[in-house]
């Protein structure tokens, strides 16, 4: 079909998802929703939008701030990361401090009398785990008296190890500059020399009552116990204060410049949202860092933050369609509601229509307008038809007050399907014949097996599907049934050659109340409960109700019942093969 101007696949202003319907309206995912329910008649609804256009706004809203949230999240959650490495830091610093201000606590009288066993019994009494080496050096004259105390020993010595007494002379030299004023230097606080990474070494000027400085104290850091000991433990009290399950999805590593982890809280290499610092006082060139150890934590923000939406999402979609289902139902409801007034309508005009020829009949045999035998005798046959009509219209309305009110009680028993088909038949004969009918029943050579079913009420099953095959066969006066073996149970076809059923109705033809709206079907008594009851009494008995039908071309109504697992059942009573009661085919055609 040519498209008009300017309809391409994706026309000016216009999106792709959107397309022209039948009536010209721009058709959308909304549209198609809508007609999917039974909720669009070919223009939106305000109802409808009244509760669609605040979710989606509420969707909209909730998916920005669950994005909004998770980066602030993550931004808090980095600041939380930073703050931790800063305390590990930190810590770190102040212990080492606080032991330096314990060690060298060395009054500058005692180093100005080079009273260095005093000095050995100072360290000796104060906490010195933190040292591998510590010493004490006090100018006299031109040399430099350095005295070293050994914390493992508990003994003064005059010597140490070459590369420690190096260090010791660089900060010798640098207080005897200090004390010749060549150099400019604080002597206030601590110092920390770490060119040498194997002897890193705090120590402190010792000044007199002028100001200068007479000698120096320090100590080597006991490196291994840092590493093994005092650096594990601060990391782990940190990671205790921080919330939820952070410390388990943190690796913290401590790395020095040559890339050797020193310390680390979890193996393997985590992921790269790395987090750095150094440490500010002590082995200031190491790296003190953490990261995520299983998932990224912008992942889990995001992830978090992605099933927050979802479950918006979720809720949305359970209200807008616990929405379209409650309009879907009310549109049920007030289809049902005319199809029930059609149905007293019709009820009512079904019982007045036999009724008026009953009276009207009646009154002629009343007032002796009819005399003679013959005409008797007809208008007899017409009362008796009438009567029979309303008694099966009033039988079927009772039969389904019975089956909707679940007041039924079924009497199974083990029978041949055969039974039921024939009293059906037989029930129907009096209309067939009338109306020129012909029914064609076959049964296979084979015995069908036994069925466990009510008989009287699978014979009203058979003669409302053979009731509705006569009303829908149109000019067609041929009907056929044929019993057969199916799915371990017994299959019984009804066929019309009428006016057949349209694909989208052939499964509400079994609703309650409801009629085909075919328009040959105008004009064709009936109340719309005939398959209604087929179907719930079939399924009473385990069984299932099947409709094959194209408009036009007839159709077949198949019940099938499952075999009651006894002995096959076949009595020569009721229907048989025509090759067998070559009678039963005649009478049917007479």
């Amino acid at each position: 079909m040519p498209r008009p101007p300017g309809e391409g696949p994706v026309a000016a202003g216009r999106s792709w998802r959107e397309w022209r319907s039948p009536t010209g309206g721009i058709v959308g995912a909304g549209e198609i929703v809508m007609r999917r329910f039974g909720l669009f008649r070919g223009r939106w609804r305000p109802d409808v939008a009244v509760v669609l256009v605040p979710l989606l706004a509420i969707l909209v809203l909730q998916y920005l701030s669950s994005r909004r949230l998770a980066e602030v999240e993550l931004i808090a959650h980095q600041t939380t990361i930073a703050r931790y490495l800063d305390a590990v830091t930190a810590d770190v610093r102040q212990m080492y401090e606080d032991a330096a201000r314990e060690m060298l606590d060395i009054p500058a009288d005692v180093l100005a009398a080079k009273r260095f066993d005093d000095i050995g019994r100072h360290f000796d009494a104060v906490d010195t785990s933190a040292a591998r080496l510590l010493f004490a050096a006090t100018l006299d004259g031109c040399l430099c008296l350095t005295r070293y105390y050994d914390p493992a020993a508990g003994t003064m010595s005059i010597g140490a190890e070459p590369d420690v007494e190096v260090v010791v002379l660089r900060a010798s030299t640098l207080l005897r500059l200090r004390q010749q004023q060549w150099l400019d230097l604080d002597v206030s606080g601590l110092d920390v020399d770490e060119a040498d990474p194997a002897n890193r070494v705090v120590y402190r000027f010792v000044t007199g009552a002028g100001g200068n400085a007479i000698g120096l104290v320090g100590f080597v850091l006991d490196t291994d116990r840092f590493e093994g000991e005092y650096l594990p433990r601060v990391i782990e009290e940190r990671l205790d204060l921080l919330a939820g399950g952070v410390p388990d999805n943190l690796i913290v590593r401590v790395s020095d410049p040559g890339g050797r982890v020193v310390a680390a809280t979890h193996d393997g290499a985590g992921q790269a949202d790395v987090l750095a610092a150094r440490f500010d006082f002590v082995f200031r060139d190491w790296e003190l860092s953490a990261r995520s150890r299983h998932t990224a934590a912008a992942r889990i923000l995001e992830s978090n933050a992605f099933s927050s939406w979802a479950l918006t999402v979720t809720m949305s979609i359970s209200v807008i369609v616990g929405v379209l289902l409650t309009w879907r139902a009310a549109g049920r409801e007030r289809r049902l509601s005319r199809i029930r007034n059609a149905f007293v309508a019709n009820v009512s005009h079904e019982l007045r229509t036999p009724l008026a020829s009953i009276a009207v009949f009646g009154e002629f045999l009343r007032c002796g307008r009819v005399t003679s035998p013959e005409k008797i005798v007809e208008y007899g046959g017409h009362i008796e038809h009438e009567s029979n009509r309303l008694r099966h219209l009033i039988d079927k309305v009772l039969d389904f007050a019975r089956i909707e009110s679940a007041a039924v009680e079924y009497r199974r028993e083990d029978a041949a399907m055969e039974d039921p088909v024939g009293a059906a038949v037989s029930a129907v004969d009096a209309r067939r014949e009338r109306d020129g009918f012909t029914i064609l029943v076959t049964c296979p050579d084979a015995l069908l097996p036994a069925v466990r079913i009510d008989e009287e009420a699978m014979t009203r099953v058979f003669v409302n599907l053979l009731d509705n095959a006569m009303k829908y066969s149109g000019r067609s006066r041929r009907i056929r049934v044929d019993l057969s073996c199916r799915d371990e149970g017994v299959a019984v076809a009804v066929t019309d050659f009428g006016m057949g059923v349209a694909p989208e109705e052939q499964e509400r033809i079994f609703d309650r109340f409801y009629r085909t709206t075919a328009p040959a079907d105008d004009g064709v008594a009936g109340t719309g409960l005939g398959l209604a009851i087929v179907r719930q009494v079939v399924q009473a008995h385990g069984g299932r109700v099947e409709v094959d039908s194209r408009p036009g071309r007839g159709a077949t109504f198949t019940v099938v019942i499952p075999a009651a697992g006894a002995s096959a059942v076949r009595d020569d009573v009721g229907v048989s093969d025509a090759e067998h009661d070559p009678g039963m085919e005649a009478s049917a055609r007479a």
